[in-house]
């Protein structure tokens, strides 16, 4: 040992057995021997290090406590001989300049009985720190994460805390943040989709060159690479007749995703539910004119764009295929009402009707143009003999038990259309 740690060695021990010569009585013989090191220090007076106190706390650990030096933190050492004070028992960093309390180290490890142990301190540069337990990060990286490093464990190198896939070591290297998470930005999409027929759509976007794209959430898993000016396209497999959550996330070459950016996409294959209801198939009717009413719905895209149409052949021309294609003001729309759930109502008024066989089709078309249609037939007779012809006060509608606005007008004829006389 040089001749400073010598001196060192011999003044502090001297001071510790005056000051506490009760203590150590008290417990039985315990040997504490010390000696003090600057390291990377000029061996000059003015770089010795002293020793402020020592002693033991409630439950026997030593304490030693050194002035501060705020350029510096510490290391205490220990070992069963004076040769061998080599294992790092605690490292401390010198307080800041607002509080300039003297530094305190405690080992860990309590003192046992008739034990003789040794300790070093060491100050060290701040500028020039050790890696005290070898895990690859220097102890003033880990001092200053008290809170998540532990200096003398080396297993916190190989965590990965904030879950980016990197190890801490390999952040400290790096110069990232371990603790927080350092993947790729999320991608920019530049399309949208919100509903679909297709089961296989192409997402296009933005995102950081160097990445692939991922998209879960559809019926399988899609990728594809980003390209050099930074722009993506990437086909997603939908499942079919269900919203889809997607979740679009960048890749970095390390494996590191990025956050998910949501979206929904409906997938809707499945046509609406139809049903005409009044008249039935086969009815026979007297009228030039009815209503055609009914049911439909739709479990996917619900009433949003649900439109149903009624066409009466041949009065109306040809019956219209389930593909005819109707304008957005075709005076064969009917009217729909949502109703309750997917169980809404429709009807037109006024559909014309021949003398003889009529066909009634109806088509439903929901959101995106998924067609139904349904038929019936109904037969228009001609009345025979003598008959009640409405004039006036038809189609009125009032409160029940309440007498409608206008009386009921009808008019009597023979068969041949001719009124019959007296009777009105």
């Amino acid at each position: 040992m040089n001749p400073l740690s010598s001196r060192l060695a011999i003044d502090t021990t001297i001071s510790v057995s005056r000051s506490f010569r009760r203590s150590l009585h008290r417990l039985f013989a315990i040997l504490v021997w010390l000696f003090l090191v600057g390291a990377s220090f000029p061996a000059v007076s003015q770089d010795f290090l002293t020793l402020d106190r020592f002693y033991l706390d409630g439950v026997g650990r030593a304490v030693l406590v050194v002035p501060v030096s705020p350029d510096s933190y510490y290391i205490l050492y220990r070992g069963d001989d004076l040769q061998t004070v080599q294992a790092p028992a605690a490292l401390a960093a010198g307080p800041s300049s607002v509080d300039p309390q003297p530094v305190e180290l405690t080992d860990d490890i309590a003192l046992v009985l008739s034990s003789t142990r040794f300790y070093r301190v060491e100050r060290v540069p701040m500028a020039t720190p050790k890696d005290s337990d070898g895990d690859g990060l220097d102890d003033v990286y880990e001092l200053t994460r008290r809170r998540l490093l532990d200096a003398l464990n080396a297993s916190d190198a190989t965590q990965d805390p904030d879950g980016d896939r990197q190890l801490t070591v390999d952040e400290y290297r790096a110069g990232t943040d371990p603790f927080r998470y350092n993947g790729p930005p999320a991608p920019h999409l530049t399309t949208d989709p919100d509903a679909t027929m297709a089961t296989l759509i192409p997402l296009r976007g933005t995102a950081a060159v160097g990445t692939y794209i991922r998209v879960e959430g559809g019926a399988t898993v899609a990728t594809n690479d980003v390209g050099s000016d930074g722009t993506f396209s990437v086909l997603v497999r939908l499942a079919t007749n269900r919203v889809n959550r997607l979740f679009v996330s960048s890749v970095d070459s390390k494996g590191v995703a990025s956050v998910g950016r949501p979206l929904e996409v409906l997938q809707d294959s499945q046509p609406p539910t139809l049903f005409l209801d009044f008249p039935t198939n086969a009815s026979r009717l007297t009228v030039d004119k009815t209503i055609i009413a009914g049911r439909v719905g739709d479990l996917l895209s619900g009433y949003r764009g649900l439109r149903v149409w009624v066409h009466s052949s041949p009065a109306e021309g040809d019956s219209p295929l389930a593909t005819t294609q109707f304008p957005t003001n075709s005076p064969l729309n009917a009217n729909v009402d949502v109703g309750i759930g997917p169980n809404g109502t429709y009807q037109r008024a006024n559909v014309p009707l021949v003398v003889g066989t009529n066909v009634i089709t109806v088509v439903a078309a929901d959101l995106l143009g998924n067609p139904t249609t349904r038929r019936a037939e109904i037969v228009r007779i001609s009345l025979a003999g003598p008959r009640l012809i409405a004039v006036s006060g038809d189609r009125q509608t009032t409160n029940v038990l309440r007498r409608i606005p206008e009386p009921l007008v009808v008019r009597a004829q023979l068969a041949d259309g001719t009124p019959m006389v007296g009777i009105r």
